[in-house]
């Protein structure tokens, strides 16, 4: 079963460095869900080598079934 991992603060510094640690990781293949606040929503965040997320707004988001 794959996970699906939220990162809250995708956008910040510390929250890229968590993104790019969890690429490095087994956890490279989980579904990834890029959290940000306010206007920093809809920004585009690299994950891994090629793919890019984009941010939702954490205050919409459903956290039904992530880990």
């Amino acid at each position: 079963m794959a996970h699906r991992i939220a990162v809250i603060g995708a956008p910040s510094l510390v929250g890229r460095e968590i993104l790019r640690c969890l690429a490095e990781t087994s956890l490279a293949g989980a579904e990834m869900v890029a959290l940000a606040h306010g206007r920093a929503a809809g920004a585009e965040i690299s994950w891994g080598e090629k793919a890019v997320l984009k941010t939702r707004d954490v205050a919409r988001f459903d956290f039904t079934g992530t880990d």
